[in-house]
């Protein structure tokens, strides 16, 4: 009633919060967002990195959206750096 009505497909699939720490690779499809930290390469459809969020390794996804920080490479159909 308040707000803008989301689609099921506007929701991501998973969140890493701020604070956990992952080491190795991830592989997902759907969208994702991660606020936390990665050591490990990042593989998947659609990716949002919050601005807490911390990657050593490398990135590619179909959409890219990164506030925070890498250590690596990213490739991507579309990449926004903020």
């Amino acid at each position: 009633m308040f707000g803008r009505r989301r689609n099921k497909g506007d929701e991501p699939r998973g969140v890493l919060a701020e604070g956990v720490r992952i080491n190795g690779d991830i592989s997902f499809s759907g969208k994702v967002r991660i606020d936390g930290e990665v050591v490990g390469n990042v593989k998947g459809d659609f990716v949002v990195f919050g601005p807490s969020s911390e990657v050593n390794g490398n990135v590619e996804a179909k959409t890219v959206i990164m506030f925070g920080r890498i250590k690596g490479n990213i490739v991507g159909e579309s990449v926004e750096i903020k």
